[in-house]
């Protein structure tokens, strides 16, 4: 039998061994994840602020664009849909699987501020 992306796997599709535990892991520490995906975003935030004061410019076309006409409101704004779309699939994962989602949307905004930081540093 098929299943669409939104019926849940029945218990035979569930994970074990090393996978089962990571993904128990992520999700006894969704909370976590949740505040770390909120400090990448304030820090992308910030340090592409600090960054474009001091002389950096924005690679991104789309970025460069929504600050040129917008500044850090609309950059903020360009991460809002990013931000639902992660929630609305976290609403319909099964919850073993919920912690993947901060995770997913944590990593790029965590190198987006590790690249911002080492730019700041190289430039200052």
């Amino acid at each position: 039998m098929t299943r669409t992306a939104f019926e849940p796997a029945d218990d035979s599709e569930e994970p074990s061994g090393r996978v089962a535990e990571a993904l128990d892991t992520l999700a006894r520490r969704e909370r976590a994840l949740w505040a770390v995906v909120a400090f990448a975003l304030v820090g992308d935030l910030l340090l592409t602020g600090y960054g474009l004061s001091i002389g950096l410019v924005e690679q991104n076309p789309v970025a460069a664009s929504v600050l040129g006409a917008h500044g850090l409101v609309g950059m903020a704004a360009l991460k809002l849909p990013a931000t639902a779309l992660a929630l609305g699939w976290r609403a319909v994962l099964p919850s073993l699987y919920r912690g993947v989602v901060p995770v997913a949307l944590a990593l790029p905004w965590l190198v987006a501020l590790g690249v911002n930081a080492g730019l700041i540093l190289v430039v200052s």
